[in-house]
């Protein structure tokens, strides 16, 4: 046999192996000149033990076998064989053994090349449970929080203030976070992103490092029509690829609240990310304006009935509007009936929303045409949803809000009466009929198939992080489940899980839907106590199932929690007992 050469495409090795293979150099009809170089790829950086991993290899000989295997020690993950072009793809399980050997492993492919050689082709992994937040750094380290400016003036033309930050996470990776301002008008925001991400016009991009321990720049874009005034910080939100989140806070501008971290105990002076804009030019205090009835523009909707009986319906609502300075940016419309809501989004730049597109039709963002879908499920419940408000927002945050007063009341002064525009009262609503679904979704009863259990009731998480696993089955009569969600509480600290129709990761976890379908489905939902939390009996309160017309149940355990009205169901109504889907936590 060939002498084995290694390929290392990365820090990390992730090694598959491939079997030995029979070819010689002298049956090969490759030319050398032309061989390609074996590569491995993996479908993700961090994996949790059980997970599944894609992994592909290239520039294998055809046909031959590629075995896969994990290395801090050698378990082997499967064995396939190349297609005729060398090229093979493949799933595999990460061992949930390695829960208890956490960190950077090795995945190694051992194979044959195109020249009949063994060769080894590896990349990094990240394997084990990850149950930490990402952090920041404190003041006067490197990568500590900073602004490239704290005053800018806009006069002659818009201008970019850029924070700059290193974010730090232990495992699964830093993934995106927000940035929150208040200014004299408006919240203004920017984003942190381990991808290049476009917004307000900048680009929020990794500069250097990776998603463990990278330095990242985000854009605070100021058009030259910014409304002038200090611009105080509120928040820094950040979440890794677990879900795991963290917020930090300046405290003279936002509420301490658990789960958040006072930016001062790191510190940073109160008001320390504030910036001030300065103008004497022209300054836009002007909202967004609509185009009155009967002229061109005016607000009209495609349809004012649907019939949902058979499948989903979508009207069109369609309408112009002008800006006078920094131009329109985005906005939405809300419908009601009562105990059902519907929205749809207006927006300067395509956006999908609700199975359709908010798109801006013609013109531009100082006089444009748009267009907006108003989406109704199959089996939407019958009846008038009657048009309450349509925000609209422009660049420079100005905001002005049209309401039907037939349909809602309010005492703001800013509000504009759509009827001073011509338009008559309820000229927006809509009428949904069919059958129309006005049942919730419903659990099994204690004792039969489907019916709520826990994978335990007892965890201790001062030795690690737990997982705790919730299954139910939840049926609907009509237009199907769609989400959950679940709480317990142990008086300081509330834990919650999701019921998820589609795969949802949280907390560390997926909420899955693990057998049939929206109509009659099992649910798997993770509920994670963090290492070293708080020990105790943390006590089921609540589970929450909506379908997709909207109605809504809540089960609840009356040891624990208060009746709740008229949608609230006493879980022990079904046969379960009180306490029963509590969990302790501690040794």
């Amino acid at each position: 046999m060939s002498p084995t050469t290694t390929i290392p495409t990365s820090d990390l090795v992730v090694a598959a192996v491939a079997a030995s293979h029979s070819t010689s150099s002298e049956d090969s009809t490759n030319d050398e000149s032309t061989v390609n170089t074996p590569t491995l790829t993996l479908g993700k950086l961090w994996v949790q033990p059980g997970d599944q991993l894609q992994v592909g290899t290239q520039g294998l000989a055809p046909q031959s076998n590629v075995r896969i295997s994990i290395r801090s020690e050698v378990v082997e993950l499967g064995e396939f064989i190349a297609d005729a072009s060398g090229i093979a793809f493949m799933d595999v399980t990460i061992p949930t053994s390695f829960a208890d050997d956490p960190g950077l492993h090795t995945i190694v492919a051992t194979g044959i090349d195109e020249l009949g050689q063994q060769v080894e082709v590896m990349q990094p992994i990240r394997v084990g449970f990850d149950s930490s937040a990402p952090w920041i750094e404190p003041i006067g380290s490197a990568g500590a929080i900073s602004l490239s400016a704290d005053t800018v003036d806009v006069t002659a033309e818009g201008q970019v203030i850029t924070m700059t930050s290193a974010v730090f996470d232990d495992l699964s990776g830093f993934d995106s976070g927000s940035i929150q301002w208040r200014g004299p008008n408006d919240t203004i925001f920017s984003c942190i992103a381990t991808r290049i991400f476009l917004y307000g016009g900048g680009a929020c991009v990794i500069s250097a490092g990776d998603d463990l321990n990278g330095l990242y720049s985000s854009p605070i874009v100021l058009p030259s029509s910014s409304r002038p005034g200090a611009y105080e910080f509120i928040s820094l939100g950040l979440r890794d690829k677990a879900g795991n989140q963290v917020n930090y806070v300046d405290p003279i501008h936002s509420e301490v609240t658990p789960g958040s971290v006072d930016m001062t105990t790191l510190g940073y002076r109160p008001g320390a990310f504030d910036f001030t804009v300065t103008s004497s030019g022209i300054i836009d205090f002007a909202p967004p304006t609509i185009s009155p009835f009967g002229s061109n523009g005016a607000m009209t909707l495609s349809a004012r009935n649907v019939d949902t009986s058979s499948s989903s319906k979508t009207i069109a609502a369609e309408l112009q509007v002008q800006d006078d300075l920094s131009g329109f940016s985005r906005g939405g419309i809300n419908w009601s009936n009562g105990d059902r809501s519907i929205a749809t989004c207006i927006s300067d730049q395509t956006f999908l929303f609700g199975g359709g597109e908010c798109k801006r039709t013609s013109g531009d963002e100082f006089d444009g045409l748009y267009s907006s879908p108003v989406n109704f499920p199959a089996n939407s419940r019958a009846g008038v949803y009657r048009f309450t408000s349509m925000t609209l927002i422009d660049n420079s945050g100005n905001q002005a809000t049209y309401f039907d007063p037939a349909n809602v009341q309010t005492s703001d002064s800013r509000w504009v009466d759509i009827t001073t525009l011509g338009y008559s009262s309820g000229a927006f609503d809509i009428t949904s009929t069919g059958t129309g679904d006005l049942i919730a979704p419903w659990i099994a009863a204690f004792g039969s198939p489907g019916a709520i259990s826990l994978s335990t009731n007892s965890v201790n998480s001062s030795t690690g992080a737990q997982t705790v696993t919730l299954s139910l089955g939840v049926s609907d009569d009509l237009s199907g489940f769609e989400s959950g969600t679940i709480q317990w509480t142990n008086g300081d600290i509330t834990l919650f899980s999701c019921v998820a129709e589609q795969i949802y990761l949280y907390g560390g976890g997926a909420c899955t839907r693990t057998s049939g379908d929206g109509i009659s489905g099992n649910y798997s939902s993770p509920v994670r106590l963090p290492a070293n939390g708080k020990a105790g009996i943390y006590r089921f309160m609540s589970l929450t199932l909506d379908d997709k017309s909207g109605n809504r149940v809540t089960y609840y355990d009356p040891a624990n929690a208060p009746a709740c009205g008229a949608d609230c169901v006493d879980i022990t109504t079904l046969g379960y007992r009180s306490g029963f889907l509590d969990i302790s936590n501690g040794p």
